[in-house]
């Protein structure tokens, strides 16, 4: 039980953080570009794209999104493997306490 709730900790965490991050890398895009060109701007290893284009009326057409999903899926993938060895390490130390407190009859 206590292992597939690490697991399952670990993959929404990885999820949060990769929505949150690609989230926060938009946002630099788009208030990276000039507001008089048009700009065509990608991130992340070209993952994320944000791009601007005047129309000919004088509006601005806007297209933001996921241009390459591997380099988010990798970034999934390292950020549930580490969030699971970090709740394996800490619940490792967690009993390792416990057991010198009970060595010590503290506990």
């Amino acid at each position: 039980m206590k292992k597939s709730l690490i697991a399952v900790n670990s993959v929404a965490g990885a999820a949060l953080l990769t929505l949150v991050a690609g989230a926060a890398i938009l946002l630099v895009l788009m208030f990276s570009t000039d507001g008089d060109a048009d700009a065509d701007r990608r991130a992340f290893f070209g993952s994320l794209m944000f791009s601007t284009k005047e129309q000919a009326d004088g509006s601005t057409a806007i297209t933001a999104g996921v241009d390459d999903p591997v380099p988010l899926i990798v970034l999934f993938v390292v950020l549930a493997i580490a969030l699971t060895f970090i709740q394996l390490t800490y619940r490792a130390l967690k009993v390792h306490r416990q057991r010198l407190l009970e060595e010590r009859g503290l506990a």
